[in-house]
């Protein structure tokens, strides 16, 4: 497969269609192994308001500096994507949820010292980070992922510029996929619930502990 088709054409990163891969192969090895693997939403904070006063160039030329902040911070086993807009995700391979947190307040320790300068103006921007454990009796790639997602959206309900560390997402029971199978036949609307929840005391302040959910929420981000 070349490079154009598994990287993002702006930061260079992984894009999303390679990190969902990479997620299954280490879901694999979860399930083979027995290893132990974390996964990490990241959404910038602030970013709209530096596009907005600057313009999407200069929005371009952030996410460049920030994914080379990114590289820089990760270990070289680990693989780091943009998502999408401002998002990336994480993964982090033989790496436990203490661990992932501890990389994960790098992270957001070096983008909170990060300075963007535009028009003679400096600009912070801030970065609110879900962590999920990847475990094979958890969920799908999907799941997971859906699951960081929901951990990061809290972290930013919160205040952003946080971590936000989530319990492995449940997966859909039999019962459940028929009930869903059924019920997707009659209406759009129709979901499964929430998953399962971790009571995680924050190590920090910067961090707390979430109750995950299946979805993927997308109001109110900044």
């Amino acid at each position: 497969m070349s490079h154009q088709a598994t990287h993002d054409a702006l930061t260079g990163l992984v894009n999303r269609a390679e990190f969902e891969r990479r997620l299954t192969q280490a879901l694999v090895s979860a399930a083979k192994e027995g290893s132990k693997h974390a996964l990490g939403f990241l959404d910038l904070d602030g970013f709209k308001r530096i596009n907005d006063a600057c313009g999407h160039l200069a929005g371009d030329q952030l996410l460049q500096e920030l994914s080379a902040l990114l590289r820089g911070v990760m270990r070289a086993r680990d693989t780091v994507a943009r998502l999408g807009g401002d998002e990336f995700g994480i993964l982090l391979e033989h790496c436990s949820p203490a661990k992932a947190v501890r990389i994960a307040e790098e992270i957001r320790k070096n983008i909170s010292d990060h300075r963007f300068t535009c028009g003679g103006r400096a600009f912070s921007i801030g970065v609110s980070i879900g962590i999920v454990p990847v475990h094979p009796d958890g969920a799908s790639p999907t799941q997971l992922i859906g699951a960081a997602d929901a951990a990061c959206y809290e972290a930013k309900r919160q205040g952003g510029n946080r971590i936000q560390l989530s319990g492995v997402p449940k997966k859909p029971s039999s019962a459940a996929q028929r009930l869903f199978s059924t019920q997707a036949k009659t209406s759009e609307k129709f979901s499964l619930p929430g998953g399962a929840n971790a009571d995680i005391r924050p190590a920090h302040p910067t961090l707390s502990g979430s109750h995950p959910q299946s979805g993927s929420p997308r109001t109110a981000r900044a």
